[in-house]
């Protein structure tokens, strides 16, 4: 890799060999199964817009070797610019960051706690429902629930009802 010029960057050297071995991004992404958006970065040396750096090492590996470049040699120069980059922000005076979107984690965590929620409804109402049978749907008397006999007064079993007491009797 002797004849990589210091100002050289990986996604410079990679979009040139890949140019030069008449190669697409969807030709290389087809062969490497690296996603073409990802190549896109590597070509324009935007490594932060991918994941996490061990996947960018580990996709200028696999675009390099599919264009006809040393592979290790490729890496080890992003692995310089990587490290110039982190002195070169080092000695910038930090930034404020942009309000960032919510993570997605919150709605993940929102969706779950419905559904927990949504599952435990349903398994309220089904345990309620299929509790059985209740005592007033059974075919069957319950020995508890028989009516209880009351007796009535002679007067109402020998044929007479007793009415009002006639006006003039004051019996007791």
């Amino acid at each position: 890799m002797s004849d990589i010029a210091d100002s050289d960057t990986p996604g410079r050297l990679l979009a040139a060999a890949r140019v030069r071995a008449g190669l697409t991004l969807a030709d290389v992404s087809a062969r490497s199964r690296v996603p073409v958006a990802a190549l896109e970065a590597i070509d324009a040396d935007d490594h932060r817009s991918i994941a996490a750096p061990v996947y960018v090492r580990g996709f200028v590996r696999l675009y390099a070797r599919e264009v006809g470049l040393d592979a290790e040699a490729i890496v080890a120069l992003l692995d310089r610019a990587a490290a110039d980059s982190m002195i070169s922000a080092a000695r910038e005076p930090a930034l404020p960051e942009p309000a960032a979107a919510p993570p997605r984690r919150r709605s993940r965590a929102l969706y779950s706690l419905a559904g927990v929620a949504l599952i435990a409804g349903l398994l309220l109402v089904l345990f309620s429902v299929s509790s059985g049978p209740s005592r007033e749907l059974t075919a069957e008397p319950d020995a508890a629930a028989t009516p209880t006999v009351v007796p009535l007064p002679a007067e109402v079993v020998g044929g007479e009802a007793p009415g009002p007491a006639p006006a003039g009797d004051d019996r007791p």
